[in-house]
């Protein structure tokens, strides 16, 4: 039995249906939608992440169960920046659009951020069953970097989350340019020691 050109769906039928369905996903299942777009985005981050580190070193074995842990960090700082945002649309605050996006962005940038980076560390200490002691070693180490990293990032890119794009895709593209940044996350967290004095004495060989 053959198929004509004229019975199979159109492009236009078929983004249309793709509109609709994402939509309805974000108007009915909101917390669902930015929690699977969240943990999606920090899977192929990592995929990205460890499939660099075995070009570097073929002999490498790609690590499931790390990319398992790293979807599930993104789950939970998935439900983290649900709420948030729907908090910080909430909250009134004076002044011209412009100078509320900035204001949503300082404090994006000092509450958010902090709260994300802790959570996303909390997520795989539990997940990899480390100790308390060994999660504020690896907070007091790695967690600076990636806070340096948000400032430089982020910015300019909240001011046109806060300023242009309403509510229900604000997950969808923070987390779509957050898998860049994640990348390095994943580098962070698994190619660099906790321990400050080791951490440091292997950038200074890596400088050099």
């Amino acid at each position: 039995m053959s198929l004509s050109l004229s019975s199979m769906p159109r492009p236009s039928s078929l983004f249309t249906l793709l509109r609709n369905g994402t939509l309805h996903m974000f108007r009915k299942h909101f917390l669902l939608t930015n929690m699977c777009i969240s943990g999606s985005l920090s899977a192929v981050a990592d995929c990205i992440e460890q499939h660099y580190e075995k070009f570097k070193e073929p002999e490498r074995k790609y690590d499931l169960r790390r990319t398992c842990n790293m979807t599930a960090a993104g789950l939970t700082t998935g439900i983290v920046c649900h709420y948030w945002y729907i908090w910080l649309d909430n909250i009134t605050l004076r002044g011209s659009p412009f100078k509320i996006a900035v204001k949503k962005m300082l404090l994006d940038q000092l509450i958010n951020s902090p709260v994300t980076i802790v959570t996303f560390f909390a997520t795989l200490a539990v997940m990899e069953g480390i100790s308390l002691w060994d999660l504020r070693q690896e907070l007091r180490c790695k967690s600076g970097k990636i806070y340096l990293l948000e400032w430089v990032l982020w910015p300019p890119l909240q001011l046109i989350n806060f300023f242009w794009l309403p509510l229900n895709y604000r997950v969808l593209y923070v987390n779509s340019i957050s898998m860049f940044e994640d990348v390095f996350v994943s580098y962070i967290k698994h190619e660099t020691p906790a321990d400050c004095e080791a951490s440091q004495k292997r950038e200074a060989e890596v400088l050099n």
